[in-house]
């Protein structure tokens, strides 16, 4: 497989790699800064009805705008669908500019593969909504402690402890029940 990135949508060098983590990934060919925008997540923009009608093997690198409009990568892709899901990610996804950024949430080093919380499997159907938070597909690929700990501040974690309240985590949104 070959990828060309599009430097019109990628303001570092980064190149497309056999992944450790799934299949393919992405891999910064130089030191990126903390939060500056690396790539942005481009595609043919499609309805929710319109993925519904298409065989699961084409929905592999899309990406949910909102609870009607998708990216889908695998269509005028940047590689931003080459991105693979860590519960420990560099990258963060961002609304900036009606676009959707990945931002690095750290200092990445050359060779280092981009991660974000989200991932372009339409499994796991990434969306804004979860981006610094984890979603219930997120939970099942990491410890559940381990991807709450990462993704909330300690004072919610510390309230969550002492209040021995249960959580549900739908769609990157806390519902607290006591």
């Amino acid at each position: 497989m070959t990828a060309t990135v599009n430097l019109e949508f990628a303001r570092f060098q980064i190149s497309v790699r056999p992944s450790r983590i799934h299949r393919w990934g992405v891999v910064a060919e130089e030191t990126i800064p903390v939060n500056r925008r690396v790539i942005q997540y481009t595609g043919e923009r499609v309805s929710r009805q319109a993925v519904e009608r298409r065989p699961e093997r084409s929905r592999e690198y899309l990406f949910t705008l909102n609870r009607y409009w998708f990216l889908d990568g695998a269509v005028g892709g940047s590689v931003a669908e080459y991105i693979n899901h860590s519960c420990d990610p560099n990258l963060r996804a961002r609304l900036q500019e009606g676009n959707i950024w990945y931002v690095s949430r750290r200092a990445i080093e050359p060779a280092e593969e981009l991660t974000s919380t989200t991932s372009s499997q339409y499994r796991r159907r990434p969306s804004l909504a979860d981006a610094d938070r984890p979603s219930a597909a997120a939970r099942s690929m990491c410890e559940e402690a381990s991807s709450f700990q990462n993704h909330f501040p300690p004072s919610l974690i510390e309230r969550r402890n002492t209040m021995k309240t249960k959580t549900n985590l739908k769609v990157g949104v806390l519902h607290w029940r006591r």
